[in-house]
């Protein structure tokens, strides 16, 4: 399990270093990017609604986090393919792009939406600003995004997997009102407030670095924002059509790190090349500081507590339920009666409380059983650690 953990992060601040380090044409030293992917990726953990999906399920890290790390690659690769001094170079940066495009149309809806909707913005800001070397090279990456993003799409097992639950809007309205609680799940007032105070914290490095600023990347902040706004909205379209519950929080995950990273960026291109002024004080970034630092420190309590007190336990009984479950398997179409999970406090961190209930037709339930090849299970209070059968 560390493997996979280790690799999504890795590659998190990997990406984000690479990141700020080309955004700024390597005017950010080594160090400070460094020290900024990592607070951008605490922070990130700490607003998202479900850190086990960001981090622990594997599932959800390769099919949502890893793919959702090339809405930063093939930009960036696009934007060093047009400064690129050499062919090479040139060709080398359009690969990157190219093969980026690729791995995001076989990832997600959400995925490919996101992608293809910054590829359109980034091809009609090349038709209006009339760069035709830019333009093409967006329209290349759409096209791509498109035909392999139809192809993946209509693959036997996406539609088995989109079946699952599944209860399709049978109107807009309906759509509509989906859609509306879907936006409204990704702006929680604690998760958005994070997200719109860090370009004040980091102003100051904003103005220091604006010699660096790409000159493309200048765009007023109302269309900035419109931008992002757009791309949540059409982040929640596929899930409002389809499912009829909230959008999962695999998918909030992904939206909020849209925000996260995409709200500093449209600042820092609004900001005016002749005399910017820092909006605040040193007193007043500082509160900042200490508020973003809370956020993080909250959930790493969280995190430690689970850590410390709950795991051991956690693991203990689950380990003496594996047994159970392992005995019972010996003799097919087993029913089996466990005792429940007792002295765990939910952390919500990898712990969340979900357990087998005491009646067979829940869903953990018969998973559980079916992997196991059981007839079923279910838990009873009255037992302690002990099978019935």
């Amino acid at each position: 399990m560390a493997l996979p953990i280790l690799v999504g992060l890795g590659s998190k601040l990997g990406i984000l270093w690479l990141g700020l380090r080309r955004l700024t044409t390597n005017q950010l030293a080594g160090a400070t990017a460094g020290w900024l992917a990592v607070g951008l990726t605490l922070l990130y953990l700490a607003i998202v609604p479900d850190v086990y999906s960001a981090v622990y399920y594997f599932t959800d890290v390769a099919v949502y986090q890893l793919p959702a790390l090339l809405l930063v690659v093939v930009p960036l690769a696009v934007d060093q393919a047009q400064r690129a001094p050499a062919a090479s170079s040139r060709r080398r940066w359009l690969l990157v792009a190219g093969i980026g495009t690729l791995a995001a149309a076989g990832s997600t809806e959400l995925n490919i939406v996101l992608l293809g909707w910054l590829i359109l913005v980034g091809f009609a800001v090349s038709l209006y600003r009339r760069q035709a070397i830019s333009a093409r090279i967006w329209f290349g990456l759409g096209v791509l995004l498109l035909v392999v993003g139809l192809v993946g799409l209509s693959a036997p097992g996406n539609y088995v997997r989109m079946r699952v639950d599944s209860a399709p809007a049978t109107s807009l309205p309906q759509a509509f009102r989906r859609l509306v609680k879907a936006v409204r799940l990704v702006f929680p007032s604690f998760s958005l407030n994070s997200v719109l105070l860090l370009p004040l914290l980091l102003a100051p490095l904003g103005v220091r670095l604006l010699p660096g600023r790409p000159r493309g990347l200048a765009f007023p902040l109302l269309l900035s924002t419109a931008f992002l706004l757009i791309g949540v909205v059409l982040g929640c379209l596929p899930y409002a059509f389809i499912w009829e519950a909230t959008i999962p929080t695999r998918a909030v995950n992904v939206l909020l790190w849209w925000l996260l990273l995409g709200w500093p960026v449209a600042c820092w291109a609004a900001l005016p090349m002749t005399a910017p002024a820092v909006p605040l004080g040193h007193s007043a970034r500082l509160l900042i500081a200490l508020y973003l630092t809370a956020t993080i420190a909250l959930v790493s309590w969280r995190a430690w507590l689970e850590w410390t007190l709950e795991a051991p336990q956690y693991a203990q009984q689950w380990q003496a339920r594996y047994t159970l479950f392992r005995r019972a398997a010996q003799q097919p179409k087993t029913k089996l009666t466990i005792a429940p999970m007792v002295n765990i406090t939910p952390r919500h961190i990898l712990i969340h409380g979900y357990d087998i209930r005491p009646y067979y037709h829940f869903y953990i339930n018969w998973q559980t059983a079916g992997w196991f090849g059981l007839d079923s299970v279910r838990t009873d209070p009255k037992q302690n650690n002990r099978a019935a059968f």
